[in-house]
């Protein structure tokens, strides 16, 4: 009844928080399935400010997902804005932002947060042209006892100043350079600790390049689980290509980790020297899978058997380490 409804929404959220008499909100959601009007930016303002007063302390705020966020608040069209209120409000544990839109300026005092999630947002002010995206942020955010962090499109420019606590990371962009020049920045201004007690990484990109994937798993030195989601084409290098970045690899590279899971296109054969040096690395590795996306090659038929053949052949550091190779359609 209130899809698609914007004056049925308003008036069935403002009716059903007037009626409200409890203590405290312990969890607010707001998921909307058609994109936001900005009639009513107003009263999702109003909402928030709401859960806010009342100790809010999970608070999801997710809007249409807009296949191209790149361009959102580019193009002289209003995205929303989270309200002032949300940056002092020191209740929450969890906060997910999708499709939303940060200030840049200021700093952020989230002292309880544990879990934060940002995706398919965008930047107000942001310049498009900056070849720099590892500068300093102008939002920063302190967040002592942040343990999941999950962040899925363009790099924004802000700071978490503090993430020792940080154990679990997913991190989604299109673009690795821009990945690896803000894990960098965190890196050093948090005194090069900033992912110490990180075991588990989820990685979802373009992998142009293995050194610079390389260079972002040496900055999780705790890993434990890792996952890598190869994005259609990416992997487009020879697997003979000379990997002579590797004698700056430290021995302590990637020496917890027990499980990998990679999912790919058989399309290319580029994964296979990121492969060799996690085997060679990984000396307590347990489980290595491989999820195979098919496509329309004709050599993609024998997908499965080449690609075992070509992982037997690798050397393992772990004599422990098993492959599971999965096809997927």
């Amino acid at each position: 009844m209130l899809f698609g409804d914007d004056s049925k929404l308003r008036n069935f959220v403002n009716r059903a928080l007037l009626c409200w008499n409890g203590s405290r909100v312990l969890k607010f959601r707001f998921n909307l399935r058609h994109e936001l009007a900005s009639s009513m930016f107003n009263d999702v303002d109003m909402w928030v400010n709401f859960a806010q007063r009342n100790g809010v302390e999970k608070l999801y705020l997710h809007v249409l997902w807009n296949p191209t966020p790149v361009r959102r608040g580019l193009d002289g069209k209003e995205v929303y804005r989270v309200p002032l209120c949300l940056y002092s409000c020191s209740s929450l544990k969890e906060l997910s932002l999708h499709s939303c839109n940060l200030e840049i300026y200021g700093n952020v005092q989230w002292n309880k947060l544990e879990s934060l999630k940002i995706s398919g947002a965008s930047i107000y002010k942001f310049i498009w042209d900056s070849e720099d995206s590892s500068v300093a942020s102008e939002l920063r955010i302190c967040t002592p006892n942040l343990e999941t962090l999950e962040i899925n499109g363009l790099p924004y420019k802000y700071l978490l100043t503090d993430v020792s606590s940080l154990t679990r990371a997913v991190l989604g962009s299109m673009h690795l350079d821009h990945m690896s020049k803000e894990l960098g920045a965190l890196k050093m201004k948090c005194a090069n600790s900033a992912f110490q007690n990180v075991k588990s990484l989820e990685l979802t990109c373009c992998l142009y390049d293995c050194k610079q994937v390389v260079g972002i798993l040496e900055i999780f030195p705790q890993l434990e689980r890792l996952v890598i989601d190869e994005i259609e084409e990416a992997w487009l290098l020879d697997d003979t290509e000379s990997l002579k970045f590797e004698e700056n690899i430290p021995e302590s590279f990637l020496l917890r980790l027990r499980t990998t899971e990679v999912s790919y296109w058989y399309e290319g054969y580029g994964i296979f020297p990121l492969t060799e040096i996690m085997l060679k690395y990984a000396s307590k590795l347990e489980k290595f899978v491989f999820y195979l996306n098919e496509t329309e090659s004709p050599a993609a038929s024998d997908s499965l058997f080449l690609v075992s053949q070509k992982l037997l052949g690798m050397w393992r550091s772990s004599t422990n380490c098993t492959f599971n190779l999965t096809k997927l359609y």
